[in-house]
Formats: C-alpha cells, structure tokens, sequence
C-alpha cells in the first residue's frame, strides 16, 4: 500500500507557529494571575505583537513582511485554545 507524503511546512511557518503557542501561553499564565479573562486578551496579544513583527520586517532590510507568517502565528494559539476548552 502506497502512503502519501506528509506535508512539509516551511522552517520560517513553524517557528512563528512555535513563537505564537508561546506568546499564547504566556499571556495566558499572566493574565489567569491578574485575574482577567485569559483567552480573548491572550489572542489579542498575539495579534499585535504578530502584527508588529511584520511591521517591523517591512522596515528591516533583507526582511519581507509576510501576511502568511502572520497567520501562522495566530495558528500558533490553537493547540492552547483547544487544552483550555476540553478541560
């Protein structure tokens, strides 16, 4: 039986994917200590930091902003969502 490939995904796509579960995370730990809603201010931490992280590309030589790395970030915030949500 032939098994299909596994879909590669670029090192740059994994590491904001990484960067952005960690970011999540992160804030959600601080925020859950603060005694504010962890989920909608975590998500909306990442989202700027993401976002100012292509904004700062744009404006770094030899950097690209990517739209797409954007995205992965905020994919990055799944697996937690999905931990807090099941618990």
């Amino acid at each position: 039986m032939k098994r299909l490939p596994l879909p590669v995904i670029a090192e740059d796509k994994a590491n904001h994917f990484t960067y952005g579960a960690a970011i999540y995370s992160l804030s959600c730990v601080l925020f859950t200590l603060l005694h504010i809603e962890p989920v909608l201010y975590s998500l909306i931490v990442v989202a700027v930091i993401a976002a100012l992280k292509e904004l700062h590309d744009k404006y770094t030589p030899g950097s690209t902003p990517d739209f797409m790395d954007w995205v992965w970030t905020m994919l990055g915030c799944i697996p937690t969502l999905l931990v807090q949500f099941i618990k």
